[in-house]
């Protein structure tokens, strides 16, 4: 199904005169080279051939339907909901602990860009792997 908040870019659909909407893949990839690489409308213009307004117009929708239909379907917190008992967190707790395990990060159960958190009680022999290096 579609949702209505990017129906407008639909494959099929037409703009005002008749010619097919831009695609909506490239669409999101301009986004994403937005967000990311911190490009302006004006270089996903030169790169794409879609105009400023439409790639601006469609990146406020993609943010839209990032934070609404993406986030609730995607995000989830263990710690907003307060219908949990203490046993059904630890058992969630332990579910998103698995990847990271496999991966060496015993007790992670997240990971975020751009977020400084204290990171107490680490053996010292494993302290440079939780630890940025910047």
């Amino acid at each position: 199904s579609v949702s209505p908040i990017l129906a407008h870019w639909h494959p099929g659909n037409t703009d005002a005169i008749g010619a097919p909407c831009a695609p909506i893949e490239l669409l999101v990839l301009a986004s994403l080279r937005y967000i990311g690489r911190g490009w302006t409308f004006d270089d996903l213009e030169e790169c794409t051939a879609i105009s400023e307004e439409v790639l601006r117009v469609f990146f406020h929708r993609f943010i839209e339907f990032g934070g609404t239909t993406l986030f609730d379907k995607y995000v989830t917190s263990i710690l907003l909901d307060n219908s949990l008992s203490e046993e059904q967190i630890l058992e969630r707790a332990n579910d998103l602990t698995k990847e990271f395990t496999q991966a060496g990060f015993n007790g992670c159960i997240g990971s975020t860009d751009a977020c400084h958190v204290a990171s107490e009680r680490i053996s010292n022999n494993v302290r440079q792997s939780h630890l940025s290096f910047k």
